[in-house]
């Protein structure tokens, strides 16, 4: 790979950081890096140059690589776990560098721990049935996040009643199991603890989270429909139509919002509709909350 040769914003670091990686190639890769500087590229006519490159210690490679900021998919925040999709203005902001971000770097951060529960497979508590199957429109992305031995997980733990043992932290397979059958006794779910091998062929402890866009990038398609009662979507459909109240159906996408199928039934029978103009945003908060926005 060739080496870049740009203004040295921030050198001497020694901050470790899980990227998700997208080379000249469209190809990706997870990996540990150490950023050792950040660099950056500045013409006659600026004042400020732009962050473009950090140079850092790939441990997939175990050797010195230069990354492209805006090849950065996203990276995990080392201190709170946070999954960052704006990775250059974090990089900008945790470094303090004076230094301009690059243009591609308008995404929004994903919160860890998704607000969506669901349970039977549909959106809990919500007016109409979401299905999982619609994880993906509703923004929602499984995401590993590897555990420090010494992290918060073992203290999150012991607040439970769970006590962890250091085997299982520094990927034990046998202690993780214990560790998962002593958590369920006490009513503890920790299934989304696995262990995997790390690029240095060592056990590592990893934890897949469900993260949602802040803002979500909610994406719903032409063709999706929604019932109200939540149950009638697992039901055959003249069973269904005695207990229906409510569909919702997208009739339409564009860049100027959804087209929106709104129908009432009773007694079997479909009694009313109305299309409804609206976004992506009214959408789900009618889903949700059986309000029409």
């Amino acid at each position: 790979m060739p080496m870049f040769d740009g203004v040295v914003l921030a050198d001497h670091l020694s901050l470790d950081v899980a990227i998700h990686y997208r080379d000249a190639e469209e190809a990706d890769t997870k990996r540990l890096v150490t950023i050792k500087q950040a660099l950056g590229s500045k013409s006659a006519d600026e004042d400020v140059p732009a962050f473009t490159h950090i140079l850092g210690l790939c441990h997939l490679r175990n050797r010195l690589r230069h990354f492209r900021v805006d090849r950065i998919v996203d990276l995990v925040d080392p201190e709170t776990g946070e999954i960052v999709n704006n990775p250059a203005i974090w990089i900008i902001q945790n470094l303090h560098l004076r230094a301009n971000a690059p243009e591609e770097a308008t995404r929004k951060t994903r919160r860890v721990l998704s607000p969506v529960r669901f349970e039977n497979g549909i959106a809990a508590g919500w007016a109409f049935g979401v299905p999982e199957a619609f994880r993906r429109a509703l923004d929602i992305f499984f995401y590993e996040r590897v555990l420090s031995p010494g992290g918060s997980l073992r203290r999150e733990l012991a607040a439970k009643g769970v006590e962890c043992s250091p085997e299982a932290l520094v990927g034990d397979r046998a202690a993780l199991q214990a560790l998962q059958q002593e958590a369920q006794k006490k009513g503890v779910s920790i299934s989304n603890l696995s262990i995997e091998t790390a690029p240095n062929g060592k056990p590592r402890l990893v934890m897949t989270v469900e993260t949602q866009g802040r803002p979500a990038a909610y994406d719903f398609s032409v063709g999706d429909i929604f019932y109200d009662p939540p149950e009638a979507r697992k039901l055959r459909w003249k069973a269904a139509l005695g207990v229906l109240r409510r569909s919702v159906q997208v009739a339409d996408v564009d860049e100027d919002g959804l087209k929106v199928e709104f129908c009432l039934y009773e007694g079997g029978k479909e009694v009313s509709s109305q299309e409804i103009v609206c976004d992506q945003e009214d959408l789900v908060f009618l889903l949700k909350t059986g309000e029409l926005p």
